[in-house]
């Protein structure tokens, strides 16, 4: 999932070297754009949770992504701040599904086209930050926010909260 996500946000901030080199074969390389001198580098930061809040089986990716990169090509830090969710969505899907069948999953086609077909718009990727630090009265609790320690605070929390809480374990 790790990959998956670095490889999303590749492809996401080298799109026009993404679009000259889909006539090559991406896929024979487990990081895209690795060895490939004239991409823009990013910053990530990234957790794993195995657990939604009910504590079922829900592995996701938490993704703290800066909105500069670096153009090794220019040799100059630019700003990098959107991104184009059903592009996010497809190609983290395109990603992860491509991965499982490196590693040697999905060894059957119509499982591959299955996931494809019961997920048309993507694998759910949910990229709008939702401050809950503000006031839930506050109107701008609903807009992405612009607070940078207020983002920091939310992945802060979810990077150190333990696999189950004291008070939900019983004999």
């Amino acid at each position: 999932m790790f990959v998956a996500s670095r490889n999303t946000i590749s492809i996401l901030t080298n799109k026009s070297l993404a679009d000259k080199l889909k006539k090559k074969n991406l896929s024979d390389t487990h990081y895209i754009f690795k060895d490939i001198p004239v991409r823009n580098e990013f910053g990530m930061i990234a957790t794993i949770h195995t657990f939604g809040r009910d504590l079922k089986w829900n592995p996701h990716i938490h993704c703290l992504i800066p909105e500069l990169i670096y153009s090794f090509k220019k040799d100059k830090i630019k700003t990098f701040h959107h991104f184009n969710f059903t592009k996010l969505r497809k190609t983290f899907q395109f990603e992860f599904i491509r991965l499982i069948q490196e590693a040697g999953g999905l060894k059957k086609t119509e499982e591959k086209n299955r996931l494809y077909k019961d997920h048309p718009k993507g694998f759910y990727v949910y990229a709008k930050f939702k401050s809950n630090d503000n006031n839930s009265n506050d109107a701008s609790a609903n807009k992405n926010s612009k607070d940078i320690q207020g983002c920091v605070n939310y992945f802060i929390r979810y990077a150190g909260r333990p696999a189950m809480a004291e008070n939900r374990i019983t004999e």
